[in-house]
């Protein structure tokens, strides 16, 4: 049964100002689907620029390990590249077609994604304490065989040998050469021979 004169149900399945109910439909669908795009795009900036306040290196890093996109690691005068692979307190392994690398955070001056990939958030939190000096604290206990570049780019390669509070122990390559101190502080990176 119509409504009085004017309502808005009195035509609801006919035509209404010369457009259907099916026309209607379909333009208060596309309406609804344009506001919803909207509003999940707002929603994700949102959410993205909340996640970018957040971010850490060290979540940065867990992220692109994660997706194990390739990447530039500039390390003061050096780059180094490859794909990220265990992420420490205050380290990273790079793997690379030469061999794995482990580069201390306070080495890296920028890290720059080579692949084609979305932006990493960095919110994330570290899930594990693991420092440097433990790494390398294992690998002298196995006597391993490392070439260990400063933040100078200086290089002592041999056998590390002991690892104190601050300080590497490494027996150099060779007859007669002495041994070797390097400050755990001047640890740029460490590769395995």
């Amino acid at each position: 049964m119509p409504g009085p004169p004017g309502d808005p149900h009195d035509d609801l399945l006919g035509t209404h100002g010369g457009e259907g109910f099916t026309s209607r439909l379909e333009r208060w669908s596309a309406d609804r689907r344009v506001d919803a795009a909207a509003e999940r795009r707002s929603r994700e900036r949102w959410l993205a620029d909340a996640a970018g306040r957040d971010a850490t290196l060290v979540g940065v890093l867990l992220d692109l390990a994660e997706r194990q996109v390739q990447v530039a690691v500039t390390l003061g005068g050096r780059t180094r590249h490859g794909h990220l692979g265990a992420v420490g307190a205050d380290f990273v392994a790079l793997i690379r077609r030469e061999g794995e690398l482990v580069i201390a955070l306070s080495a890296v001056t920028s890290l720059r994604v080579t692949d084609r990939a979305p932006a990493a958030l960095g919110d994330r939190v570290q899930a594990t304490d693991l420092l440097l000096v433990d790494v390398l604290q294992e690998l002298a206990q196995e006597r391993a065989r490392v070439r260990i570049v400063d933040h100078r780019d200086a290089v002592v390669a041999g056998e590390l040998r002991r690892v104190g509070t601050d300080v590497l122990v490494v027996r150099p390559e060779g007859a007669g050469s002495g041994t070797t101190y390097v400050p755990l502080a001047a640890v740029g990176e460490v590769q395995l021979a």
